[in-house]
């Protein structure tokens, strides 16, 4: 998420770091975790990262331990993301 995200809803970032390594190089982000996400209606407990570049572009994305603690409340894929 871009940390302007966690300042529009009141998050105090620990400032804590993680970095992600990757085979076109690494980046690192701002790592809070346990935090209460809703995904599609339900709420879960999730880690998240946000990006402390100004002009980060990039799309949200949800990991597996995430998607198994929504799928833990009731989330479903059937028609998920259909138009």
């Amino acid at each position: 998420m871009p940390i302007s995200a966690a300042a529009s809803v009141g998050i105090r970032l620990s400032r804590m770091r993680k970095t992600l390594h990757g085979v076109t190089g690494s980046a690192s982000f701002f790592f809070e975790p346990a935090l209460l996400v809703d995904v599609e209606g339900y709420r879960i407990t999730a880690d998240v990262l946000f990006d402390p570049s100004p002009s980060a572009a990039f799309v949200p994305l949800l990991g597996r331990a995430a998607m198994l603690a929504a799928f833990d409340v009731g989330f479903t894929v059937v028609e998920w993301l259909w138009t």
